[in-house]
């Protein structure tokens, strides 16, 4: 009545090193990265920089300005380039070609 229940969803090796195949050798896998994916995660984090820049930069110009003056105005090139980068890389997201 000692014994633990064992889930057997868990591999029973749990030292963490990689299985070798049958020859003794280890076969590592590069890492490939096709050409969508990098433009993908690159505007993704360039849009999000962007828009993180362009909303403290509106936040901190509206604390100085009069009531009445629109703070978007000088930051609403930033805002758009944001927006047109996140699209950019939402729409490359959905191009990624499927794994076979």
């Amino acid at each position: 009545m000692d014994q633990q229940p064992t889930d057997p969803r868990l591999p029973d090796d749990l030292s963490g090193k990689p299985p070798s195949d049958e020859s003794g050798k280890n076969k590592t896998r590069g890492r490939k990265h096709s050409p969508v994916r990098i433009a993908e995660r690159s505007t993704g984090a360039v849009g999000t920089i962007l828009a993180i820049y362009a909303l403290i930069a509106t936040w901190l110009a509206r604390r100085d300005l009069p009531e009445g003056v629109c703070p978007i105005d000088d930051n609403r090139s930033l805002m758009i380039l944001a927006a047109v980068l996140l699209v950019t890389s939402l729409v490359l997201s959905m191009m990624r070609p499927k794994k076979a």
